[in-house]
């Protein structure tokens, strides 16, 4: 029993921030894993893996969605995750102006190395378009998080204000 004790009070009270942080670095880490998988895979079964998804899609109804929509979207959705899981992560060590900016950056670094990996897959290669649309949805990760960020800090504030 006193060794329980001893070790409940040696506990401090960032454990959780702890925990919280090694759950966003598994989950940017699983995130980026992801990627890379998608972008090893020859074209043939990329193609293959696209068609899956937009015959779900014309099944719902979306009949004018394309091939190239797919594509696309798949790299801005993507993108924009990375985004929101690098912000995570870097929201323990950074805030403001530094956190958004250096969470776009890396977002968009991994989508430009994402480009440059597929230059050695089979039936597949980089393009530039591609990195912009890695970028914007980077970027759209990134002011998604910022706004979250920013009304739970706000909704924080006012639960203490309220609270005294």
């Amino acid at each position: 029993m006193e060794y329980f004790v001893q070790h409940t009070e040696s506990i401090s009270k960032n454990e959780p921030i702890k925990y919280k942080k090694y759950l966003a670095i598994a989950l940017f880490m699983a995130i980026v894993g992801l990627v890379f998988y998608f972008s090893a895979q020859p074209a043939s079964v990329s193609k293959s893996q696209s068609q899956v998804v937009l015959n779900l899609f014309h099944k719902l109804g979306f009949e004018d969605f394309t091939m190239r929509f797919v594509r696309k979207a798949a790299h801005f959705t993507l993108f924009a995750t990375v985004a929101l899981a690098i912000t995570l992560v870097l929201n323990f060590k950074f805030k403001g102006f530094k956190l958004f900016f250096s969470s776009f950056m890396i977002s968009a670094s991994i989508g430009a190395l994402n480009e440059f990996h597929q230059m050695f897959v089979p039936g597949r290669g980089p393009q530039v378009k591609d990195i912009m649309i890695n970028a914007s949805g980077a970027l759209v990760g990134v002011l998604f998080m910022a706004t979250c960020l920013y009304l739970f800090n706000k909704y924080n504030q006012s639960k203490k204000v309220s609270s005294i």
